[in-house]
């Protein structure tokens, strides 16, 4: 059976496990780095791919723990689910497509996911076909990235394997 969330999942079992899902999938794509460092565009980052200035700064000074990386990342994540499911125009959306949404969101901000195909396919419910336009997504400073690659494949494929009932 195909499990969806509801737009508006609150306090749910379902919103906790889905942000849970989506920890799980980005820590290794992201990788933990315990200080400071420039991503492959020159962006400061630090922990599990985080951006926020005062999170870099403070890994100027110090190293975070593996620990600290981790809660940073899962206080975090709602951010980027919010921002995401406020271009979803639907009620609910499958579970795989919502994590690979929050996923892709992380990676490239909400901005661009917003005015995304992949959004627009979301919110035409074609879910099969938004899947795949992750795809889009593996430039990194105008050129394909073998990593960025690897990484909306992944997506894409834990996106469609939820359609198909072998997913979350």
């Amino acid at each position: 059976m195909l499990q969806t969330v509801k737009k508006h999942p609150g306090k749910s079992a379902t919103a906790a496990a889905v942000m849970m899902a989506a920890a799980a999938f980005i820590t290794p794509w992201e990788g933990v780095r315990l200080t400071t460092y420039k991503d492959i565009v020159g962006v400061d980052t630090v922990c599990i791919g985080e951006t926020d200035k005062a999170a870099v700064a403070e890994g100027k000074r110090r190293a975070y723990t593996p620990t600290e990386c981790r809660d940073m990342l899962v206080r975090r994540l709602p951010d980027y689910d919010t921002g995401f499911m406020r271009c979803v125009t639907r009620a609910d959306i499958p579970v795989s497509v919502h994590v690979a949404g929050i996923s892709l969101a992380y990676n490239v901000g909400t901005g661009a996911v917003c005015k995304s195909t992949f959004v627009r396919l979301v919110n035409a419910g074609d879910f099969a076909a938004a899947c795949d336009a992750l795809l889009m997504f593996n430039r990194a400073g105008g050129r394909v990235v073998k990593g960025l690659d690897n990484r909306r494949r992944a997506e894409r494929d834990y996106c469609l394997a939820g359609l198909r009932g072998r997913g979350p």
